[in-house]
């Protein structure tokens, strides 16, 4: 039950980084988008345990999501979002196309959940349990 509990509020702060993820916001901005999701969820300072993502490029991760980075988000950028909350994580990467985020990684054969930001439904994967 704990695992699960954690699972949702991980896929909280992701829903949150997608739904910020808009041409023109800074890194330095999801950063603090990104702190703020994780206190909400009830896990303030769990931040600090990993890094969060950022633009994606050449490299898996060519700017990072750090506090003041004036880095900009832009359209046809991809992001990769990885949060964790110990013992849960969520790790997918996003396209900021036509001024908001799509997500590209969903697998129908797997359990998903809604996660609701502002009127806006994000798909994310729940924990695979047997039956």
């Amino acid at each position: 039950e704990e695992l699960k509990i954690k699972q949702e509020a991980v896929n909280y702060v992701i829903a949150n980084y997608y739904y910020h993820s808009k041409p023109g916001i800074t890194l330095g901005e999801l950063f603090e988008v990104g702190k703020k999701a994780y206190s909400t969820a009830g896990y303030p300072g769990e931040w600090e345990n990993h890094i969060q993502g950022g633009i994606a490029g050449y490299k898996p991760l060519e700017f990072l999501v750090l506090p003041g980075s004036k880095v900009t988000v832009d359209n046809n950028n991809i992001l990769g979002w990885n949060p964790t909350i110990k013992g849960a994580k969520a790790e997918d990467p996003t396209l900021v196309q036509n001024g908001e985020a799509i997500q590209f990684s969903i697998d129908k054969r797997w359990p998903y959940s809604e996660v609701e930001v502002e009127g806006k439904k994000f798909l994310r994967p729940d924990i695979l349990e047997k039956s």
